[in-house]
């Protein structure tokens, strides 16, 4: 198993990563068989009104988790499309890990699916992918 941040494991600089930094999306594990999973902790500046976490962290938890795992493949991408279902709330104190699951992987054009569990294993939420891969050496990615 290897345990590391996305930054490291993306070649990412300081402050590069600026907005998976400022909600918290830092932290990633690998098993051995290549199951990827990137870690969040809910804590109280990510809560709605209704104190469970706001669906947009949620979301952003799933799309950095496939922007990640394709990077660290070398194969960068973009999100084309995407949807989710949410299951149950999060609240504060929540230790959330998804999981990313390989689909289709195409020449241009990937699906994955991303699974999100809480501490107890109780499935959170689940989204779908399609991501357009993309050239970082050329200008706007393509």
């Amino acid at each position: 198993m290897i345990e590391t941040t996305m930054s490291e494991l993306c070649g990412f600089e300081e402050g590069q990563n600026a907005f998976n930094d400022f909600i918290g999306l830092r932290d990633v594990r690998i098993e051995d068989d290549g199951s990827y999973y990137l870690i969040l902790h809910v804590t109280e500046s990510m809560l709605n009104p209704y104190r469970t976490l706001h669906g947009a962290v949620l979301f952003a938890l799933c799309d950095s988790a496939v922007g990640s795992y394709m990077d660290s493949r070398q194969q960068p991408c973009v999100t084309m499309s995407s949807d989710m279902s949410f299951y149950r709330p999060a609240v504060e104190g929540d230790v959330l890990t998804a999981r990313v699951i390989e689909r289709k992987m195409g020449r241009q054009v990937n699906v994955l699916t991303v699974e999100v569990m809480n501490q107890r294993q109780e499935l959170i939420a689940e989204s779908s992918f399609h991501m357009y891969r993309v050239d970082r050496t050329k200008p706007g990615g393509k």
